[in-house]
């Protein structure tokens, strides 16, 4: 079983109450992946946000050459697949373990009982996954003008 202690440190879940986390650890499930195993492919619909429990996750994008771009390395707390998660779209990259990893997961019928039956509860999840997409969206804005400026 997850243990509250691990919830309440990850920033998705700031701010929830040992009650409200109660609700959540209802629809929490554990997966488990050996090292070098896919979690998910960028070809593929995702219905399922993922969060570190141990070990390491590579983020990759395959380029229009076929050659795999790694973006990311992601370890324990990280979380992954929040887009997929609300918009059931293809994954916008492919995930992998980068080492033996325990991984809690949150899938859209989950959090669906959760919007159902705690609606404050989830509005504070998303709330918390929109405020993490917007901090990396805004960190890609300053990276690309970055290099808009480097290269003018």
């Amino acid at each position: 079983m997850v243990e509250k202690e691990i919830l309440q440190a990850n920033p998705l879940f700031a701010n929830l109450s040992e009650k409200e986390l109660a609700t959540v650890l209802e629809v929490i499930q554990q997966k488990e992946f050996a090292a070098g195993g896919q979690i998910f492919d960028e070809t593929l619909p995702g219905h399922e946000l993922y969060i570190i429990l141990r070990g390491k996750v590579r983020i990759v994008k395959t380029t229009l050459e076929g050659e795999r771009q790694t973006l990311s390395v992601l370890k324990q707390g990280n979380f992954f697949g929040e887009l997929s998660l609300l918009d059931g779209r293809k994954h916008s990259a492919t995930a992998e373990a980068v080492e033996d990893s325990q991984l809690l997961v949150i899938d859209q019928a989950g959090l669906a009982r959760i919007e159902q039956n705690h609606p404050a509860v989830a509005l504070k999840i998303v709330k918390n996954m929109a405020l993490k997409i917007s901090r990396t969206l805004r960190e890609m804005n300053e990276n690309f003008m970055g290099m808009v400026n480097y290269m003018w």
